[in-house]
């Protein structure tokens, strides 16, 4: 599920290095006939900007994993189960959706109508709203079912890819 998030903090990360370190350091054009402002230096810039996203991504996640493991030992998110579950019945259908359909849909409405609305008024406010939303739409098909507190905590594990995503779109 988190995969297709991977993908742009991947590419927003990459380019950010990349610029950065270019501007700063770059001094040998890596193809000029193809890219003339492109350097050698801004390459691996990209690499690594891309390495430090993926570590910042991923310490977000074991921290939120942690946080929940010490609060409610033994807890589970039943989502993380369904999608490990409808990936084993139908692999193609569940790869369509995830990597397609899913992406493009979150990504219109979280962060090009939710929080584009949002940062008219604050950019704090377009961040909390979009993020929390996300969450939100990942759990709600469980509100009735579990207790309130474990909906909060199953919505805690979204947290990182929605603020993640929403940095990536500003």
């Amino acid at each position: 599920a988190y995969l297709y998030g991977l993908v742009f903090i991947g590419a927003w990360m990459t380019d950010t290095g990349a610029y950065f370190v270019g501007v700063l350091f770059g001094k040998h054009k890596l193809i000029p006939e193809v890219s003339p402002k492109k350097t050698v230096e801004g390459a691996f810039g990209g690499v690594l900007g891309c390495i430090l996203g993926f570590v910042i991504y991923w310490a977000a996640n074991i921290f939120v994993g942690v946080v929940i493991a010490l609060f409610f030992p033994g807890y589970y998110n039943p989502n993380d189960a369904n999608i490990a579950s409808m990936a084993g019945d139908g692999f193609w259908i569940m790869f369509a959706g995830s990597v397609i359909l899913v992406p493009v849909v979150e990504e219109t409405l979280y962060r090009g109508v939710v929080f584009g609305l949002a940062d008219r008024y604050s950019r704090t406010l377009a961040y909390v709203l979009s993020t929390v939303l996300f969450a939100l739409i990942h759990v709600i098909g469980y509100i009735g079912i579990m207790k309130p507190q474990y909906i909060l905590v199953s919505m805690l594990q979204y947290v990182p890819a929605g603020l993640c995503l929403s940095w990536i779109y500003t």
